[in-house]
């Protein structure tokens, strides 16, 4: 992620005096927005908003012409550098990326381009709702593919995108495995995976700003796809 240390807009907002370096440290939550930008259609929009539990500084962004507004419940807004990096996919686009520590009076974000907004997103009333519904816990896996089911409800009607989560240590420690997927369900390889008996996954649904997750109620056993050998010392 690339971030950038969030300044208070007056001495009076201490919810966002400091930087990300000091969130991290103090195990504050932090939000990462991302965006992208097209060139060609002179375009631009917001991917999704994460509210991520804090694990490593986000790297600072070199100032540009691209900023983030922050947008919050009867105050002032706030500008942060955005990061604006070429898609290695698509020439024409642009990923745009803002971070900054979390607080309960922001209701939205923009990225502007040399002041002017050119994308938003606001919160939406509800967050979405998931539950995993396979596996159930307590199955065992040896090389044979994983199918990870949920459903998910969101009474605002809005598209949801969804991040999945592997944990090899019954959920005290988490790796991303997936981000931006559409629907479920989703395929897991064992063989792609670090071994565990006890394996647990979590399924985050995304509305843009608005988050709702759900992690498997029981652990499960990932083992490589060998007889003799299941990857444990």
């Amino acid at each position: 992620l690339n971030a950038v240390p969030f300044s208070a807009a007056t001495a009076s907002d201490n919810a966002f005096d400091g930087s990300l370096v000091e969130a991290v440290a103090n195990e504050i939550p932090y939000y990462s927005v991302f965006g992208v930008a097209d060139e060609i259609s002179d375009s631009a929009e917001v991917d999704s908003v994460l509210n991520i539990i804090p694990g490593s500084v986000p790297e600072t962004p070199d100032p540009g012409e691209w900023t983030m507004l922050v947008h919050r419940t009867g105050l002032a807004d706030i500008e942060v550098s955005a990061s604006a990096v070429p898609s290695a996919n698509v020439p024409s686009e642009l990923r745009l990326t803002g971070s900054l520590p979390y607080d309960p009076d922001i209701i939205g974000f923009s990225f502007a381009r040399n002041d002017t907004v050119e994308a938003a997103v606001m919160q939406s009333e509800n967050a979405p709702e998931v539950t995993i519904t396979a596996p159930t816990g307590g199955e065992v896996f040896i090389g044979n593919p994983l199918i990870l089911d949920w459903d998910a409800v969101d009474l605002d009607g809005d598209d949801l995108e969804f991040s999945i989560e592997y944990s090899v240590d019954d959920g005290i420690t988490w790796t991303l495995i997936a981000f931006g997927w559409s629907n479920p369900p989703f395929t897991v390889d064992p063989d792609l995976l670090p071994p565990s008996r006890s394996a647990r996954f979590r399924v985050t649904a995304s509305d843009g700003f608005n988050d709702g997750s759900d992690t498997l109620d029981a652990s499960v056993i990932i083992l490589k796809n060998k007889i003799f050998d299941d990857g444990f010392e």
